[in-house]
């Protein structure tokens, strides 16, 4: 693959193989939706994979291999039979279902959006996305403010970007055309995900809106996920549980040991 790296995301490649004892393999995959995937490795496998799409481009493709990395780094934190990975599969779906049923009640439009399997997926996974990713992806974007200056214009422009997608996600018809848990859920975690980027990464997020909507209740939140500091993997999906267990979301997703083959719902790292 005819594909430069910058010298501080090759070192950073480098560290991966030093610290996992597996080395990264980046391998072209063209159809791939998103710019940048990855694979960790597994037990048998002997080598972490980061695929790359025929839409990479720079600066952002380079941002995206080092979040990969670091995310393999975190991983690798873990005992092997310490790893566990989020499932989402068939029950909790339809767990998430019956709650938007709920929603929906009095409103015939949205109660007709539940028929319509894509736009149901959408509503879901987006929020377990949310759920599972932006906990983890608080450090992995610290690690990024601290120990990678050269992607750091980088950075700013992805953050930026995913504000600027929060900032039109809390317009009024958002809100009225999505399900009350969706948006509450979205609003909540975005908002707490936003303000610790404020402390933890060079930002200056939340200094910029207003007041928010559940604003008590995105305080209480913070409070709550701030009481949780340490940098593990462990403590991600503590944070993780507790921010389900507050939006009572806690049956829309499980933890399973890392070799199980089941459903799980990847993420990039970042406010959705």
């Amino acid at each position: 693959m005819n594909l430069t790296i910058l010298d501080s995301v090759d070192a950073l490649i480098k560290r991966v193989k030093q610290e996992t004892g597996k080395p990264v393999l980046l391998v072209q995959a063209e159809e791939m939706p998103g710019m940048v995937e990855t694979r960790p490795a597994g037990a048998s496998d002997t080598e972490h994979i980061i695929y790359i799409s025929k839409a990479f481009k720079d600066p952002e493709g380079q941002y995206l291999i080092a979040c990969k990395c670091y995310q393999i780094l975190r991983i690798f934190r873990e005992k092997e039979e310490e790893r566990l990975i989020p499932s989402s599969g068939k029950s909790h779906f339809n767990n998430a279902r019956m709650r938007l049923a709920l929603d929906v009640q009095g409103r015939p439009d949205l109660a007709r959006a539940l028929n319509e399997e894509e736009i149901v997926r959408a509503w879901i996974y987006g929020v377990v996305n949310q759920l599972i990713s932006q906990p983890a992806d608080i450090y992995i974007q610290k690690a990024l403010y601290e120990e990678q200056p050269e992607l750091n214009q980088t950075r700013l422009m992805v953050l930026e970007r995913q504000f600027q997608d929060f900032m039109s996600a809390q317009k009024e018809e958002v809100r009225h055309y999505s399900p009350k848990t969706v948006y509450d859920a979205s609003l909540i975690m975005n908002s707490v995900y936003l303000s610790l980027l404020d402390e933890v990464a060079g930002m200056d997020f939340l200094s910029r809106v207003g007041v928010l909507p559940q604003s008590r209740k995105i305080a209480r939140l913070l409070t709550a996920t701030k009481e949780i500091s340490e940098d593990t993997p462990a403590a991600d999906r503590a944070r993780t549980d507790l921010w389900a267990d507050f939006l009572s979301l806690r049956d829309w997703y499980e933890w399973l040991p890392s070799e199980r083959d089941d459903p799980i719902v990847h993420t990039r790292q970042a406010a959705k």
